[in-house]
């Protein structure tokens, strides 16, 4: 089962995928008389704040988890001898 934060990345990749090909498809058929471009443009900071919301979880968390695991390490020497 997936995380929240996960199942909500892939949703906005997917949404940003089908974005751009109907901007792509739209500019194309319509030329340069077409919005699509600017609505693509106006949309670019939700996806950035939710993949860079999602990358910076997943930084923090590994983070985490290596300081959590240097310290078990540490722990073991010392135990050992």
């Amino acid at each position: 089962m997936q995380e929240f934060s996960k199942k909500l990345a892939i949703g906005f990749l997917w949404v940003f995928v089908v974005q751009i090909v109907l901007t792509i498809g739209a500019h194309i058929y319509m030329g340069n008389e077409c919005k699509a471009v600017e609505i693509c443009d106006a949309c670019v900071p939700v996806y950035v704040t939710v993949f860079g919301g999602y990358y910076g979880k997943a930084a923090f968390e590994n983070g985490k988890k290596i300081t959590a695991s240097k310290a078990c390490d540490a722990q073991n020497k010392n135990s050992n001898g």
